[in-house]
């Protein structure tokens, strides 16, 4: 009695199990009909237990699915799978995704059973998606940073790395995961800061700012975080890793920029000095070459004598040429510039260079025959010429090879940016090398400072080259300097490309017998002496001169003289006023009086310095006798 009791609370806990699990349960016979099914399963089917009775599992289904279920639950009672993971599509169009086990399989009076536990895994499914997205999503974050990352364990090794870091490490291994981070990637030098990287690594973040590896080309800087879990116990590191090879070459670039500019900075303010000394150098050489002249005049000269002022006025002329390289390295820019043929002056020239570099050196012209023009000054190209013929003959004692080439090149935005002196654009390239005794790093990095010198004592200036910086630099264009001890050197000048049509150069006539004449001059200068000597020499060409040596008696005697002012010649830079605007207040005196400005200073200065048109008529001290007669008369008769 009592075991029969035990069998029927038994058979009712079994029973209440099995209507009230929340999963489906279906027992069905050997032919796949339902014989029983609980709550659970007529849920799921949207129908009652009692209407899927004698039904088989797939006669649910819709019809597409009935014989893919079939074969699969064959499949499953057989025992051949333990599992099937499929999506079901009921008749009424619903699509829900579930797992079936079999749970017993027996012979109950004398029929085969077979018990079913069928779950909704709809839930389970989502939450698997929501967990796939976010590790794709974090994927896809990882990848996206651009520098390297890796994820370590304690023990160093690589425990994940983004595609950057993979592509960067395949070169060394194709497959890095797993792999000892500390062997694979070796610091080049090992620094004080790298020593304890291992241990530091795990404790607190880390940083290098510059680190070279071993088996991996460039610079880099590395950065390292410890991870930690909620007992603040260290399980890992992430590192990343910066390329900055880039970033290190433009900051040397930079630091090589900013030492040429100072540099270029100290050229240029030596430029105006230079410029300065050379104005009040020109007012000297002005008076003794106009007294020379003015003595030279004379019927009463001995053979002798005239030799001896001949000579003085050849002296002249060689402070002039020094007068004209300090102004050639005061950087000025000059207006008169027109397209010129570089090659047609090379040419040109091929008589003077093989004088200047003797017969043991010899001469080679690679001239492009398709060169475009250059916005310049023939004689100004020629001096850079010749300095380099200078240099390179002194640099080859022996003997060797002096070469020119001309060339059409385009720059590029790299090219300046490492010349930020040029612009992108068309360049003429004169390239002139020899094969001499070339210079050490240190004299090419003077080589273009005014009064540097390697010459010995009274040999040279040291201005040479430096004159050619600034006439380059005048021109618009770059020149650069390449040399090594025993190697020869070569320069490279980039002029920029002339737009105009080359205009061919015509003899310049020199007239040293221009009639004078008999208008009046009013002559303007605070130099005494040169007030003087202007005053004898116009005088002595028929012409009525009137003289001041400040801008205040200049206007007096304008206000006072009764008679007509022909022409006034000024200093355009005076102590009191400058030329032009004295001009403009003489003129309310002598409303028709012309002018003629003279300075030390050349044009484009006169011009920067007292506001003066381009246009006016300008007389650059020293000037000789039939410069300055030919000037006054040519104004005048304008």
């Amino acid at each position: 009695m009592a075991r029969e009791v035990k069998i029927s609370i038994h058979e009712k806990l079994l029973e209440m199990i099995f209507q009230h699990t929340p999963d489906g349960i279906v027992c069905q016979d050997a032919s796949g009909k339902i014989i029983e099914a609980n709550a659970g399963f007529g849920k799921l089917c949207k129908q009652s237990p009692a209407d899927v009775i004698g039904k088989k599992f797939s006669d649910l289904l819709c019809p597409e699915s009935r014989s893919q279920w079939d074969h699969d639950l064959a499949k499953l009672i057989r025992g051949e799978w333990s599992l099937i993971e499929e999506e079901c599509r009921f008749c009424d169009g619903r699509k829900m995704p579930v797992e079936v086990e079999l749970v017993a399989k027996a012979v109950h009076e004398k029929r085969e059973i077979v018990a079913l536990h069928v779950r909704n895994v709809s839930a389970y499914h989502t939450v698997e998606t929501a967990l796939m997205a976010a590790q794709n999503q974090w994927e896809l974050s990882f990848n996206a940073i651009s520098n390297e990352m890796l994820i370590l364990d304690r023990g160093g090794h690589i425990l994940h790395a983004n595609r950057a870091a993979l592509k960067k490490i395949a070169p060394m291994k194709s497959d890095p995961i797993g792999a000892a981070f500390f062997e694979l990637l070796k610091p080049r030098e090992p620094s004080h800061a790298f020593d304890n990287f291992r241990e530091k690594i795990l404790s607190n973040p880390v940083s290098i700012p510059l680190l070279e590896f071993e088996n991996m080309a460039g610079k880099y800087s590395l950065l390292s975080y410890p991870i930690r879990n909620d007992r603040k116990e260290t399980t890992g590191c992430i590192v990343v890793i910066e390329d900055v090879t880039e970033q290190c070459r433009q900051e040397a670039l930079l630091k090589r920029i900013e030492v040429r500019r100072q540099k270029s900075y100290r050229i240029e303010a030596l430029g105006r000095l230079a410029g300065s000394i050379a104005h009040d150098f020109n007012n000297i050489l002005t008076t003794l070459l106009g007294y020379v002249s003015l003595v030279l005049q004379s019927d009463h000269l001995s053979r002798n004598d005239r030799q001896s002022l001949v000579e003085i006025m050849h002296t002249v002329e060689r402070g002039t040429a020094l007068a004209r390289q300090l102004f050639d390295f005061s950087f000025e820019k000059k207006e008169a510039y027109k397209a010129v043929n570089l090659n047609l002056v090379i040419q040109n020239m091929q008589k003077m260079l093989v004088q200047i570099l003797g017969p043991n050196i010899g001469i080679t012209m690679r001239l492009d025959q398709q060169l475009w023009s250059v916005h310049a000054e023939v004689s100004r190209l020629e001096r850079i010429v010749t300095n380099f013929a200078t240099n390179a003959r002194d640099a080859m004692p022996r003997g060797g090879e002096f070469i020119i080439e001309t060339i059409n090149t385009i720059l590029d935005d790299n090219f300046c940016k490492n010349h930020p002196e040029l612009k992108p654009g068309c360049y003429i390239l004169l390239q002139v090398s020899d094969t001499g005794t070339g210079m050490p790093p240190e004299v090419v990095e003077r080589i273009f400072e005014p009064f540097f010198t390697t010459k010995g004592k009274g040999k040279g200036l040291g201005l040479g080259l430096s004159s050619v910086f600034g006439i380059v630099r005048q021109f618009g264009g770059e020149i650069i300097c390449y040399s090594e001890a025993g190697k020869g050197t070569t320069f490279k000048v980039y002029l920029p490309q002339s737009t105009e049509k080359t205009v061919e150069e015509k003899p310049v006539l020199t007239v040293k017998d221009l009639p004078g004449g008999s208008e009046t001059i009013l002559i303007i200068d605070d130099e005494i002496h040169i007030v003087s000597m202007l005053t004898q020499i116009l005088s002595k060409i028929g012409y009525r001169v009137l003289s001041t040596t400040s801008a205040s008696q200049a206007l007096a005697l304008c206000r006072e003289y009764k008679g007509t002012i022909n022409v006034a010649l000024s200093d355009i830079i005076m102590p009191d006023m400058n030329g032009v605007d004295l001009m403009t207040m003489l003129r309310e005196s002598q409303p028709k009086m012309k002018a003629i400005f003279m300075s030390g200073y050349t044009n484009n200065m006169a011009v920067e310095s007292a506001g003066m048109d381009k246009n006016m008529v300008f007389l650059q001290k020293p000037f000789t006798f039939e410069d300055l007669a030919g000037k006054i008369r040519a104004t005048l008769d304008a």
